[in-house]
């Protein structure tokens, strides 16, 4: 467990040096996985097996593809303030209530930083987010906006914001 927490304590101190950006030039703070931004470093440094990588891989590129937000990584460590993140009505009941979360934020002008965040793999525990039930359900919603928020419009924001990719941090 110390080997554990002293990695953590790692992840924490790369966000320390990104939090003064939060409230001056950016809105959103998150996280992207180091190494991941190319098609390669999807596949070798994203996920712990080929399967979760499979899954990771497909929910990015079709929230990239069908709603345009073109940040980098949709399931990590994000940081809002209070009044923006309470701001936003929550529809999802999935594991994609982050990337919905990032989604409406940006509707409505956010400016969202990235900032490396080292991939650690899982340790103990069982994971759930790729059970098949799970990545259906994730599908189902994203589907789902898109036909409401999208074709339909159905959304009260439709703003764009703007994105600080790692590579201009």
């Amino acid at each position: 467990v110390p080997e554990a927490f002293d990695q953590v304590l790692d992840d924490l101190s790369r966000l320390a040096e990104y939090l003064p950006h939060l409230g001056k030039d950016s809105d959103v703070l998150q996280g992207v996985r180091s190494g991941t931004v190319s098609l390669s470093g999807v596949l070798r440094h994203r996920s712990d097996t080929a399967y979760k990588g499979l899954v990771s891989i497909t929910n990015y590129l079709l929230l990239r593809t069908l709603f345009r937000l073109p940040v980098h990584d949709y399931q990590n460590v994000t940081v809002y303030p209070t009044g923006l993140i309470q701001s936003i009505t929550l529809e999802s009941e999935s594991a994609s209530t982050n990337p919905e979360c990032l989604i409406k934020v940006w509707w409505k002008g956010a400016t969202i930083r990235e900032f490396p965040v080292p991939f650690l793999k899982r340790r103990r525990g069982v994971a759930k987010g790729t059970r098949p039930r799970v990545v259906l359900r994730s599908i189902a919603d994203i589907l789902r906006w898109w036909f409401r928020w999208v074709v339909l419009g159905l959304r009260s924001d439709k703003g764009r914001g703007r994105v600080i990719p790692l590579d201009e941090g």
